[in-house]
């Protein structure tokens, strides 16, 4: 589920998941088991009722066994509200009861040296995920890396490194 980029954004997006899933490039993503919604041009309340209607289903059939969400910020339309913010992590808590595994994208305060995580809805999510990895990029390296730095019930490696090529 992505609520932030473009229609041209996202299909690079899936051109990329295809090639590191090694999925078909010839078939749809749909017959190979993966559903992408794009939600922004959406409003905040067709957000919401498309992930209670995910959550019902999946409630229902156990049909999605990973949901990622590029842009938690975007399921409320006032992030540092305290009560708006507790229906999106109650929702949130939903799906992931659910039986789906709920990955959820939060991005940084654009400052170097804060990570602090943007505003109620931030500090929230952080107390409600069972694992926290930051990704951050050394220029000087070329090199991203995803360090894991909360864990509430799995041991990860502290911090794996890689390179993102041209192709």
């Amino acid at each position: 589920i992505d609520t932030e980029k473009d229609p041209v954004s996202c299909n690079q997006r899936m051109k990329t998941l295809r090639n590191v899933a090694g999925l078909d490039a010839g078939k749809k993503l749909v017959a190979q088991g993966v559903q992408f919604l794009r939600m922004k041009t959406r409003s905040i309340e067709e957000r919401i009722y498309l992930l209670e209607k995910i959550t019902e289903k999946n409630l229902s059939r156990m049909i999605y066994d990973v949901v990622f969400i590029d842009g938690i910020f975007d399921l409320t339309d006032d992030p540092g509200n305290l009560q708006k913010v507790t229906q999106v992590m109650e929702l949130l808590k939903r799906l992931s009861g659910s039986g789906a595994t709920v990955f959820g994208m939060l991005h940084t305060n654009k400052k170097l040296d804060d990570d602090n995580m943007r505003e109620v809805i931030g500090t929230e999510y952080m107390r409600l995920c069972t694992n926290r990895f930051l990704v951050k990029y050394d220029a000087q390296k070329k090199i991203h890396n995803i360090i894991h730095d909360k864990s509430n019930d799995t041991k990860f490696a502290p911090i794996v490194s890689f390179q993102i090529n041209d192709d």
